[in-house]
């Protein structure tokens, strides 16, 4: 690749990093691809660095993990209620003269 022609490089750039995720529903297995092209000072593109990782989700994969699920929507319920009770305690603090009126 020529850095004349502007194809992926310009005049200031050095370097491009791309990193994608693929999954193969044949194999059911995830693969994590790190790649980082450089333009070396012989006007040429250097493949500088490959990495491939293959993994597996492992977010409630099996049915005794299903319980966690209803933990984290426990959790999530309270931290709303909790921020609510929060604000609205703030609220009355902030504009407890006016508030305490309408509250008779």
């Amino acid at each position: 690749m020529d850095a004349s022609k502007g194809a992926f490089f310009g005049v200031g750039s050095r370097g491009i990093r791309i990193n994608f995720t693929l999954y193969s529903k044949a194999t059911d297995w995830w693969i994590l691809v790190n790649l980082l092209f450089e333009y070396g000072v012989e006007d040429q593109v250097i493949l500088q660095s490959k990495t491939f990782q293959p993994f597996k989700p492992h977010i409630y994969e099996k049915d005794q993990e299903q319980g966690l699920f209803v933990l984290d929507i426990v959790r999530i319920t309270l931290n709303i209620v909790m921020s609510v009770v929060c604000i609205g305690d703030s609220l009355l603090k902030l504009f407890g003269g006016c508030c305490s009126k309408l509250f008779k």
